[in-house]
């Protein structure tokens, strides 16, 4: 550089390989920005230099860095300097406003002179152990710390922070920050610190708190009166209790990892919750007549949840429920219906039968769990039919009575699944007055109730492979909608009630591998509207004579059989289905 450089003002270098750089004649220089110059390891600044302003480092392989001088800066950034251990200071500096740190390998800071710094960031420095910071900062708004081995924090001077970001301060196990004075804190996120205790009963303000990983905080103590707080975190293996009566304002509760977690006290009415997500903690109970417009609601892995109280109207708002990995349901899910779908609702319930609930081991009830799939129009639900489903319980012992209500006590449900370890069909089924299509499936129901034929508007009837199955009801042929029949794999049923030949729109009829099934009513040829017959693996010996008025009619089954009808014009479907028309 020239010998004087007195005008210089500014200096911008990057990308440079230069190794050294002398500006001690530079003393008028009010800004300097060094960037991506890899090279670089002497840096020569004047001793002193009132003018300098903004100063920015990035990138370079400097080891020291001697700043005495320099009690005017107002903007400091030293970033990817990994090489530098030594930096010096001015012991008062009362015009920086910003300071930025990253990737340095600095042990200690001392910034008790930095009263008016606004903004502090220190990011990636690992090997920084100690940060002296003023015991007055009453202008510090904003503090970012990434520091693992930092043990300490005193910030009970910064009594105007707005924003702390402490996170990977994985020895943090001491934080002081004002008790009774930080009116100001509105964001506080603390991510892998040790400390068993935080106090927070002077943050009134307070609207995001996110405490992540902190695995030894044991006791939080919240401000008796929250109502600016909006969002709140929580990752704490260790907490037992929460506190929340006074986060009336609460929008956000994301609850996760709280592995020892027993007992969540919400506002005694939430009105402003919209968002709950609970996961791995031990709560057994959880009341969502509370939180009127909750809109989403996710429990995962809350094993010892036995109950959701869920009064009728509280779900108004909601559009997305998932619930797993609690005793009962695995999973429930609530998939909202697509605008082209009709207005009716749909369940579809997979039933497994368990040798014991761990909840209750010693009680005598049957018991299940459940995989749920619900799906209705969300948001615009009327029906109560979702806190019918959740307040039925929670545990594996199921009151088969209780549960026969529960189902037929459903609102506008338009088709219902039942698959899996269920020995009785609901017995109330004609209650369901809005259902159009019923599935039973892998059952081991032995017959329906008689209650099934006052169904007027059902279309459809699936029962698949209830092995069990012996009859039907006589009276099957009253469910004049019904559209399609599916009896598949029903090896035990023997007879079909000549009743189905009333069905005047059955268009289906399907009954492959009822082996035991050897005739078909002999009035069927009534059933005018029925397009296709399965008899694939029955015992059917013959047709009734009538069948052959239905012209047009498909029939499915083994070639062998459909010749011995007297059929001729057989067709293969593949090497053991052939099907053949009238």
């Amino acid at each position: 550089m020239p010998v004087e450089s007195l005008k210089l003002k500014s200096l911008e270098l990057g990308n440079t390989k230069l190794q050294t750089l002398n500006l001690r004649v530079c003393r008028n220089l009010e800004t300097l920005n060094i960037d991506q110059c890899e090279d670089l390891v002497e840096l020569d600044m004047p001793v002193e230099s009132l003018m300098l302003k903004s100063l920015h480092l990035g990138n370079t392989k400097l080891k020291t860095l001697n700043l005495k001088g320099y009690r005017n800066l107002e903007r400091l950034e030293i970033e990817q300097c990994e090489d530098l251990v030594e930096l010096d200071m001015p012991v008062e500096c009362l015009m920086l406003e910003r300071f930025h740190l990253s990737n340095t390998k600095l042990k200690t800071l001392n910034l008790k002179g930095y009263r008016n710094l606004e903004r502090l960031e220190i990011e990636q420095c690992e090997d920084l152990v100690e940060l002296d910071m003023p015991v007055e900062s009453l202008m510090l708004k904003t503090l970012h710390l990434r520091t693992p081995k930092l043990k300490t924090l005193n910030l009970k001077g910064a009594r105007n922070l707005e924003k702390l970001d402490v996170e990977q301060c994985e020895d943090l196990v001491e934080l002081d920050i004002p008790v009774e004075s930080s009116l100001m804190l509105k964001r506080l996120h603390l991510g892998n610190a040790k400390f068993k205790t935080l106090n927070l009963k002077g943050c009134r303000n307070l609207e995001t708190l996110d405490l992540e990983k902190c695995e030894d905080l044991v006791e939080l103590h919240m401000p008796v009166e929250s109502l600016m707080l909006k969002t709140l975190h929580l990752c704490t293996p260790k907490l037992k209790t929460l506190n929340l009566k006074g986060a009336r304002n609460l929008e956000k509760l994301d609850v996760e990892q709280c592995e020892n977690l027993v007992e969540l006290n919400l506002p005694i009415e939430s009105l402003e919750l919209k968002r709950l997500s609970l996961q791995c903690c031990k709560l057994k109970t959880i009341d969502l007549g509370l939180t009127p417009i909750l809109d989403r609601l996710d429990i995962k892995d809350c094993n010892n949840l036995i109950e959701i109280h869920a009064p009728i109207g509280c779900l108004k708002q909601i559009v997305h429920i998932t619930l797993s990995g609690c005793v009962r349901f695995k999973p429930f899910s609530v998939n909202p219906w697509f605008p082209d779908f009709g207005s009716s609702a749909e369940l579809h319930l997979i039933a497994r039968s368990l040798d014991i609930c761990p909840l209750h081991p010693d009680n005598n009830l049957p018991k299940f769990q459940f995989e749920c799939i619900y799906k209705e129009r969300l948001p615009t639900s009327s029906t109560g039919n979702l806190e019918k489903l959740l307040s039925f319980g929670l545990c594996a012992c199921t009151d088969l009575v209780t549960f026969s209500e529960s189902i037929c006590g459903l609102q506008c449900l338009g088709k219902l699944t039942l698959v899996g370890s269920i020995s009785d069909v609901p017995n109330n089924l004609d209650q369901l007055e809005c259902l159009e299509e019923l599935t039973f499936s892998s059952t081991i129901i032995k017959h329906l109730p008689d209650g099934i034929c006052m169904l007027k508007h059902l279309k459809v009837l699936q029962l698949k492979s209830c092995w069990l199955l012996e009859q039907l009801p006589e009276d099957l042929g009253r469910l004049e909608c019904l559209e399609e029949l599916y009896l598949t794999e029903c090896i035990f049923l023997r007879h079909i009630p000549g009743s189905i030949c009333e069905m005047k729109r059955l268009k289906c009829f399907h009954l492959p591998y009822c082996v035991l099934v050897e005739k078909l009513p002999e009035e069927i040829g009534q059933l005018k509207c029925l397009k296709e017959l399965n008899i694939e693996g029955t015992g059917i010996n013959h047709l009734p004579p009538s069948i052959f008025q239905l012209k047009g009619l498909l029939i499915d089954g083994s070639r062998w059989r459909l010749e011995s009808y007297g059929f001729t014009s057989v067709f293969d479907r593949s090497t053991y289905t052939s099907y053949c028309y009238i």
